[in-house]
């Protein structure tokens, strides 16, 4: 993947606004393993106000909903806003080596650490208080054609360069990847249930009634340990090796390398 410019914006303000996309309010009583809240969004209006825009990101636990956009360069929307105006806070952009559709193994999306709390400026709330993701560690992308819904598995601070930003393919690259975002991750997410990659296809029918935490080998495989889990919850299954979704945002003093990410895994397709 191609990294961001590495500038850490930390003041000023965005322009974007909610009524530029949606026509209504979220439903906040869909939860895990059901629906997706509906947001009522005019795609049409959203592309004749920008050609760039892909999809609108959501994240109800932090009040986060904005209009995504793809440039081939991922410099374009450093300073730009999604209305096209020259701001620091900019807009929340597709990785431009990303396949556009989502079906990438890790699609990344960049955004600015506000000040003020916007773009990307609230993703350290979940370090700060592990219970907003853990009650709701729900990520849902808006396309005019269907709704993506990814599950928090990981949260932490590292740097630019880091392994987090490796392209890896196969499975075991998959593995691999998934073992090293458990690792670092901040938060034991003790509700998120993960699949051995090594699982028997017994084991599996067990687990549709039980939770399993996380933790890896030490060969970097996925094992599993289990606790007791709501049926209802959409639960992360890596033995299938989902697409992944990866958030990013600059960490630390401005001009720095440091970065903070979130890793969510692909539970549902409306």
């Amino acid at each position: 993947m191609q990294q961001d410019s590495g500038a850490s914006l930390e003041s000023g303000r965005s322009t974007n606004s909610d009524h530029a996309f949606t026509k209504g309010d979220a439903s906040m009583n869909s939860r895990s393993g059901q629906s997706a809240p509906d947001l009522c969004i005019d795609y049409d209006a959203l592309l004749r106000m920008n050609p760039d825009f892909v999809c609108v990101l959501y994240i109800p636990a932090l009040k986060l909903r904005y209009p995504v956009v793809y440039s081939k360069d991922n410099a374009d929307y450093l300073h730009t806003t999604f209305e096209g105006k020259h701001n620091a806070a900019g807009a929340i952009f597709y990785d431009c080596t990303s396949p556009k559709d989502f079906r990438g193994e890790n699609t990344y999306l960049f955004g600015h650490n506000m000040k003020n709390g916007s773009m990307f400026g609230t993703l350290k709330k979940f370090e700060k208080d592990a219970a907003l993701c853990s009650s709701d560690p729900y990520i849902y992308i808006y396309t005019k054609d269907h709704v993506r819904t990814y599950r928090i598995f990981s949260y932490y601070e590292t740097v630019d360069g880091s392994a987090s930003y490796d392209d890896f393919s196969g499975t075991a690259g998959y593995d691999q990847y998934v073992a090293y975002c458990l690792k670092n991750s901040r938060a034991a997410l003790v509700d998120t249930a993960v699949e051995s990659t090594a699982a028997s296809a017994d084991a599996d029918k067990r687990s549709e009634t039980q939770e399993k935490t996380n933790s890896t080998s030490e060969d970097g495989s996925i094992v599993r340990k289990r606790k007791t889990r709501s049926a209802s919850e959409s639960t992360i299954d890596f033995a299938e090796r989902p697409q992944l979704l990866t958030l990013s945002t600059c960490s630390g003093r401005a001009g720095g390398n440091q970065r903070f990410v979130v890793h969510a895994a692909l539970v549902g397709v409306e």
